[in-house]
C-alpha cells in the first residue's frame, strides 16, 4: 500500500505543474511550426537573430538571449509586424502564467519613444486581441546614462504575465507585436506559458492508469466506481486529440485503445460525476 500511494503521489506530482506553450526557437526553422508572422513593410519581418543580422556578429551578440532569440530590425520607414503563437488551452488548470524574455533599445524605444512592443492574448483563436504587456512599462530595461543611444544596455528583462482571467478557455493565442518608424531592433526569446492542473490530490488517486508507458491498451482501475462521464486525451498543447463519451456508466474496470496517437506525452482528463482526475500518460 505505501508502495502504491509513493507510486500515486509521483504520478500525481509529475503533471500538477505542466508547460502549456513552449517556444526557445533553437530549431533553426522560423517561423516554427504552429507560429505565424505578418508585417507591414516587406523589408522587415520577423526573423531568427542568426538571419535577420546574418553576417553582423556584434548584432547578433546583442539580442540573442539564450541562444537563436525572434528578433526584428529597425528601419527609417512605418512597420507594424506580429509574431503569433500556436493555439493553446488551459482548460483543467488552476493558475498559469505567460513567460519571455525580451530585449529592447532603452533610447530609441523607450525613452524616445519611436517604436513600440507589446505583447497581446487573444481568446477566440486569434480573431480579437488584449493587450498584456509592453515595453513602455517594463520597469525592468535601463539607461547607461552616458546619453548616447547608440551604446544603450540592451539588457534582457524577464517577463511573467498572470493568465488568471484566462483559466479554463481552450482557444488562446499569445502574439507580440512591433510597430516604429526608425526605432530600434527587438528579440524575444524563451516563450513558456505553464500552469498547474487543478486535479485533486485524492480523487485523482481514485484511478489508477497501466501500463505506461504504454503501446496499445490503456487500462484503467476506478477504485471507487465513480460514474463517467466522459475521457479527454490531448497533447501538450492542449488540442483534443479524443474525446471518448461514456454516458455516466459505472465502470470498474476499462480500457482505452492508444493505438492511433503518436508516440509522445499526452494528458488524460478522466470526467466524472464526482470529479475530475488528470494523468500523464507516455505513448510509445
Amino acid at each position: 500500500m505505501k508502495k502504491l500511494l509513493l507510486l500515486l503521489m509521483i504520478n500525481y506530482l509529475s503533471i500538477s505543474n505542466a508547460q502549456v506553450l513552449n517556444e526557445d526557437f533553437e530549431g533553426g526553422i522560423f517561423p516554427p511550426t504552429g507560429w505565424t508572422t505578418d508585417n507591414t513593410n516587406p523589408s522587415r519581418p520577423w526573423g531568427l537573430t542568426t538571419t535577420i543580422f546574418d553576417g553582423d556578429a556584434n548584432l547578433q551578440n546583442t539580442y540573442n538571449i539564450n541562444g537563436t532569440s525572434a528578433a526584428i530590425d529597425w528601419i527609417a520607414a512605418n512597420n507594424d509586424a506580429n509574431l503569433i503563437s500556436p493555439t493553446f488551452s488551459l482548460v483543467g488548470y488552476s493558475s498559469a502564467n505567460f513567460n519571455f524574455n525580451v530585449i529592447v533599445g532603452w533610447s530609441y524605444m523607450i525613452n524616445q519613444d519611436l517604436g513600440d512592443l507589446v505583447a497581446k492574448v487573444s481568446n477566440d483563436g486569434g480573431t480579437t486581441w488584449t493587450q498584456v504587456w509592453s515595453e513602455d512599462t517594463e520597469t525592468g530595461f535601463t539607461d547607461d546614462n552616458d546619453n548616447n543611444p547608440d551604446s544603450d544596455l540592451y539588457n534582457t528583462v524577464a517577463v511573467t504575465i498572470d493568465m488568471t482571467s484566462y483559466l479554463g478557455q481552450s482557444n488562446l493565442k499569445v502574439k507580440f507585436q512591433y510597430t516604429g518608424n526608425d526605432a530600434d531592433a527587438v528579440s524575444i526569446d524563451d516563450i513558456v506559458v505553464d500552469g498547474n492542473l487543478s486535479s485533486n490530490t485524492f480523487f485523482t488517486s481514485n484511478f489508477i492508469s497501466y501500463p505506461n508507458p504504454v503501446s496499445s491498451n490503456l487500462s484503467i482501475n476506478n477504485l471507487n466506481n465513480n460514474v463517467i462521464n466522459s475521457i479527454t486525451i490531448s497533447d501538450l498543447n492542449g488540442r483534443t486529440i479524443e474525446n471518448i463519451k461514456y454516458n455516466n456508466m459505472d465502470l470498474a474496470n476499462f480500457e482505452i485503445n492508444t493505438s492511433n496517437l503518436n508516440s509522445g506525452i499526452y494528458i488524460l482528463r478522466i470526467d466524472s460525476q464526482e470529479g475530475i482526475a488528470t494523468k500523464k500518460i507516455i505513448k510509445r
